[in-house]
């Protein structure tokens, strides 16, 4: 196995690419996208529940048949369901804001601890 380093810039484009079924390079970027986004929920948000397949659901719906969403990045919004079932949601943003692509929160709390967990923008991703 090696590790590599993707920044999320690119991370984001190549995920926007692969929910529109284009391939960039040799990289699964849905999978990267998902154990970033499961392990900011880990690391930020454990009272939320992480289910890969609904966030897939939810970026699908979103995207789904808006083709200026792939040129222009329009935001996308995870809804993270609380574990106990009675709190609201956890709303992520993912897209671009302020010129760049990014993972925000709209309330500052949490986009505080969004920030805090990506921190340098760079992650490690292991290739078998």
């Amino acid at each position: 196995m090696k590790t590599q380093k993707i920044d999320l810039v690119t991370l984001i484009a190549g995920f926007y690419a692969a929910m529109f079924g284009q391939k960039v390079g040799d990289h699964d970027y849905t999978t990267t996208m998902l154990g970033l986004l499961g392990n900011l929920q880990e690391q930020a948000f454990p009272g939320y529940v992480f289910d890969p397949a609904l966030v897939l659901e939810q970026a699908s719906a979103q995207l789904r048949g808006n083709h200026q969403a792939l040129q222009n990045y329009h935001g996308i919004t995870f809804r993270l369901p609380s574990m106990t079932g009675g709190d609201s949601p956890l709303a992520i943003e993912m897209g671009a804001t302020a010129g760049t692509l990014t993972i925000w929160a709209e309330d500052t709390a949490i986009n505080e601890k969004i920030q805090g967990v990506l921190g340098a923008g760079e992650m490690e991703d292991t290739i078998s």
